[in-house]
């Protein structure tokens, strides 16, 4: 597991050594900030919500998203679509994922569409949607 999460400091030195034109300059911060979680418990640099741009705490959560329903790691069994809604609504809950990204990734759908191209067909299970809508 120690050499899976490298991955994140071999990013941060890749994209270092990129040059970006200035409107790609973001990549940095969004790639680099892909396991942060808002309550400063991620890594590699530990960092708030508060330091994080909205496109980065999205693509901190479409990352676990990926992360447990993904079917090709070899480490773990995929988690059906119920079982990803409470545990990222738990993650939600105790702070890790902003609340309102994850309240309209419910309500606009965006998961159910996820999991229709990215899931395997045995994963999608209903779910309740105001269950997991978190105050």
């Amino acid at each position: 597991m120690k050499k899976v999460n490298e991955h994140i400091n071999t990013t941060v030195d890749m994209l270092k050594m990129i040059n970006f034109p200035q409107k790609l300059e973001v990549v940095r911060e969004y790639a680099s900030n892909h396991h942060e979680k808002i309550d400063g418990s991620g890594y590699p640099r530990g960092i708030k919500g508060s330091d994080m741009s909205i496109p980065a705490k999205i693509l901190a959560m479409a990352d676990t998203l990926e992360a447990i329903t993904s079917s090709d790691k070899p480490y773990r069994v995929p988690n059906k679509l119920s079982e990803c809604v409470k545990i990222m609504s738990d993650m939600v809950k105790n702070n890790k994922f902003d609340k309102d990204i994850f309240n309209a990734m419910l309500k606009s759908r965006a998961l159910q569409e996820y999991a229709e191209q990215y899931m395997k067909p045995e994963q999608i299970d209903e779910f309740d949607v105001e269950q997991y809508l978190v105050p």
